[in-house]
């Protein structure tokens, strides 16, 4: 049933592959990933992840813009759409959720910033001239 679906979403939406299973990486913010799929639609760069959660997840969009970040630094490629596509394995639903507003994407990459930011912070606490709970 979820792969009648995602043929029929294929079929329907038509994508002209750019970049598909690529390792991107952020020299400047240290954090990389694999990005499951780039497409250019309509003269536009839309990245993809597929999902085989229950739902789609905010996270999700995030870890896609650690990629739009990487795919800039090292490609200088301006990617200004974000796509989550969603097969669940357990009850064949499918879905899929474009979010192209450029203030939303820079929230995201924001966001993604911000976390590796706090992963930094958070080795503080493992550090022993920190450890208040000691004393």
């Amino acid at each position: 049933n979820c792969m009648d679906k995602a043929r029929s979403w294929c079929a329907a939406n038509k994508r002209e592959p750019y970049l598909t299973e690529v390792l991107v990486a952020s020299a400047k913010y240290l954090f990389c990933g694999r990005l499951d799929r780039l497409d250019k639609i309509n003269g536009k760069l839309r990245i993809q992840d597929y999902k085989t959660s229950k739902s789609i997840f905010i996270d999700q969009f995030v870890q896609m813009a650690t990629y739009i970040i990487a795919l800039k630094e090292w490609l200088n490629l301006d990617v200004t759409e974000m796509e989550v596509v969603r097969l669940n394995k357990e009850d064949g639903d499918f879905e899929s959720l474009v979010i192209s507003d450029p203030a939303e994407i820079e929230s995201f990459k924001q966001q993604a910033i911000r976390n590796r930011e706090t992963f930094e912070f958070m080795k503080w606490d493992k550090d022993e001239r920190f450890d208040w709970r000691k004393k």
